[in-house]
């Protein structure tokens, strides 16, 4: 499949390089194994939550790529921290997003509990 042949995956390559693709598929994958662990209760929730593991990995990735090359000088150029970087990210992501929908739902509950737990956590 490429790109003369008009294969949509290698046009979708060509477009938007291997190595976004694969952040963004690892993000999925995080994001995916958070959602296996405490799954969203809605499609719309899941909808959110993909998009929000996308846009923290879009939004944060390349930053932290660089800064986890600068201090681990062995993973220069390694496609597997890339991923696992990556990965990380959309799971990290996946988890804040989720806690912040159970925290909003138990406080349009009883917001008063909700205030001394979070004071207490703090």
């Amino acid at each position: 499949m490429s790109v003369e042949s008009g294969g949509a995956l290698g046009a979708l390559i060509y477009k938007v390089g291997l190595i976004k693709l694969l952040g963004f598929g690892s993000a999925l994958i995080g994001a995916g194994i958070m959602a296996a662990t405490r799954p969203p209760k809605s499609r719309k929730e899941m909808f959110y939550q993909a998009a929000t593991a996308l846009g923290c990995s879009f939004l944060f990735g390349g930053l932290a790529v660089q800064w986890f090359m600068n201090w681990q000088v062995w993973a220069v150029g390694s496609l597997e921290a890339i991923v696992a970087i990556h990965g990380l990210l959309g799971a990290v992501s996946w988890g804040i997003f989720g806690a912040l929908a159970v925290l909003r739902e138990k406080f349009s509950k009883d917001p008063i509990q909700v205030a001394k737990d979070v004071k207490d956590i703090l």
